[in-house]
């Protein structure tokens, strides 16, 4: 299931659905509904449709819409410790609220269950539901698929890193004039980028370093017109951009790499990846600050908990 709102500009939206669609495809989804809110939401699944077809991507999976008619389904909800509702309409709550109901026969006509769960197969036939969002992109090592599914056939929930792209040097052409300080430079410690091949013949993997978050340490977001004291991070920021800010002077000689660093300190506990043979974007956390560790073998204790050395900065 993809739980779905549209962006403001439609051709980006269509296009990250169609990019969100291709791996599932892939990994070998036989099925996939694509949920929204929005009377006019079904044009971006058919857009995305289209545009797959228009690069001679042919698939053999199923590809519904289904819009979401019970607003309480998506109502918003205030999360343990927040003061406000984090979301006015919650798609992905409304999403699982739904197969929920299709999967137990608590919809109110066949034509609703046939939305949800399709023609070809009866309710026992599905087992597994994947839910996911249109700006994300699985990356999904398919030898490890037969573990996954003794994991979910004993019970156990997996949910996958949602890794965040951090803008990098490596990512622009080597004459860019793009402004130096919305970027990381290709520069010690933001050079040292672990790539990962999962098309190649090393064991990868992603090692979770548990519920510590170094990065999102003691910050908040700050309301418009403060400042963090504590990360020197200007208001409206999340805490993985504190370091990002337009330099009036653009020229190599204002380059400095001290207080680069000294802005971009939350991401300095972070090990950074990149996976080959795809787009080549640079991963270091998750929007929470979690992270997990890039390694060359299969995790265990010694690489989940290894710490990165964060470098010594001038004052």
């Amino acid at each position: 299931m993809i739980a779905f709102m549209p962006y403001k500009r439609k051709k980006l939206t269509s296009y990250s659905l169609a990019a969100a669609i291709v791996p599932l495809f892939n990994a070998g989804f036989s099925r996939l509904i694509i949920v929204g809110i929005q009377d006019n939401d079904h044009e971006y699944t058919r857009e995305a449709c289209v545009l797959l077809q228009s690069i001679n991507y042919k698939m053999r999976m199923e590809i519904a819409h289904v819009q979401i008619l019970n607003m309480e389904w998506v109502k918003g909800e205030k999360a343990p410790g927040r003061k406000r509702v984090d979301t006015k309409s919650n798609i992905p709550r409304g999403a699982v609220i739904g197969m929920q109901n299709a999967l137990m026969g608590k919809l109110d006509s066949n034509k609703e269950r046939t939305e949800w769960l399709g023609k070809i197969h009866d309710v026992d036939y599905w087992k597994y539901i994947y839910l996911t969002e249109p700006d994300t992109i699985l990356n999904l090592n398919h030898d490890l698929l037969p573990l996954f599914r003794t994991a979910l056939d004993d019970g156990i929930s997996l949910f996958p890193h949602r890794l965040h792209p951090l803008p990098h040097e490596t990512d622009l052409p080597t004459n860019t004039t793009f402004n130096r300080g919305l970027y990381l430079p290709d520069y010690p410690p933001f050079s040292n980028v672990t790539t990962l091949d999962p098309l190649g013949d090393d064991y990868i993997s992603c090692c979770d370093d548990g519920l510590s978050a170094p990065g999102k340490e003691n910050w908040t977001m700050q309301r418009k017109g403060t400042n963090d004291l504590n990360n020197i991070c200007s208001s409206n920021k999340r805490w993985w951009e504190c370091g990002f800010n337009e330099y009036d002077n653009n020229s190599i000689e204002e380059f400095n790499m001290t207080k680069i660093i000294q802005g971009h300190v939350r991401l300095l506990s972070y090990r950074m990846m990149r996976l080959q043979n795809g787009i080549g974007a640079v991963f270091g956390t998750n929007n929470q600050g979690r992270q997990c560790i890039p390694s060359k073998t299969s995790c265990d204790d010694n690489n989940e908990q290894q710490q990165i050395k964060e470098p010594k900065i001038k004052r």
